[in-house]
């Protein structure tokens, strides 16, 4: 990664988080996607990039 796109990086990564958090104090991802001004879609694929990036799964999908 050049030192250019670190920055990107970091900040996608705390859009991710950001994300995350709206999930867990909204309840479901459709709620956090109001909330954020997004749909839900958007707000599952941000989740997903934060989990491949930790490398782990955040939370229990039904």
């Amino acid at each position: 990664m050049s030192n250019a796109a670190a920055p990107a990086a970091s900040l996608d990564r705390i859009g991710w988080m950001h994300t995350f958090v709206t999930i867990v104090e909204a309840g479901s991802l459709s709620r956090a996607a109001e909330q954020l001004g997004t749909t839900q879609p958007t707000v599952s694929r941000r989740l997903q990039a934060l989990e491949r990036a930790l490398g782990l799964t955040l939370l229990q999908r039904s």
